[in-house]
């Protein structure tokens, strides 16, 4: 081991690891962490060499050895940045980043987790927009009663949507009991954030006519 190495002769290089696991809690599936840090620090006399920092997982972490780590004088340090982007929702199966010395071919190694989060989705209750339409009926120029949609967002608790412009079709009418409006921000994790769409109808002519109403986010 290196301990052992430095113990036999004390001008051979000491490495010490900051920390042997990084968990990145939870990031958005298919979006990247900022970087966190592993630092090697030389705690012998001797030079030393990182020749290589490798994962298991290529998929779902990243990792860069800055050129500082090619050789660490005694008391110095170098910081290798490791990154986790996940590629599927839920518990990433754990990795690891081995750091591999050239002075005594030996290594250490960091186990990394992390899970990925379900990303921004703005999702309506009672769910129309791959079903079938809500259906309105009214008498001529009779309002109807009004009908409520639920907006949330289905993403996890890390995301938010903004809601823009609220597009109501001819002979529609947003009720004035309505919560969702341009500039509401919904956040993810719980449906209990949400707001609601509430619409009456009022036709001004006999028969079907079909309509969509649209909310920009």
């Amino acid at each position: 081991s290196d301990i052992a190495a430095y113990i036999a002769n004390p001008n051979f290089p000491l490495a010490s690891i900051s920390t042997g696991s990084v968990d990145f809690a939870t990031v958005t599936q298919f979006a990247s962490s900022g970087p966190t840090n592993v630092r090697v620090t030389n705690n012998g006399f001797g030079d030393l060499h990182i020749s290589s920092a490798m994962l298991s997982d290529t998929a779902n972490y990243g990792v860069v050895v800055p050129a500082s780590c090619a050789t660490v004088v005694k008391t110095k340090f170098c910081d290798i940045a490791v990154t986790f982007h996940p590629q599927s929702v839920g518990s990433i199966p754990i990795a690891t980043l081995t750091i591999t010395r050239d002075t005594f071919v030996t290594s250490s190694t960091v186990s990394l987790s992390g899970i990925g989060g379900a990303p921004a989705a703005l999702s309506v209750s009672p769910a129309t927009s791959s079903g079938a339409p809500a259906t309105f009926s009214a008498h001529l120029n009779v309002s109807s009663g009004k009908t409520n949609w639920m907006l949330y967002n289905a993403g996890w608790s890390g995301t938010s949507i903004t809601l823009g412009t609220i597009a109501i079709p001819t002979n529609y009418t947003l009720d004035g009991s309505s919560t969702c409006a341009s500039g509401t921000v919904l956040t993810g994790g719980s449906s209990a954030n949400q707001c609601t769409v509430s619409l009456s109808y009022k036709p001004t002519a006999v028969g079907t006519v079909d309509s969509t109403a649209t909310v920009a986010h």
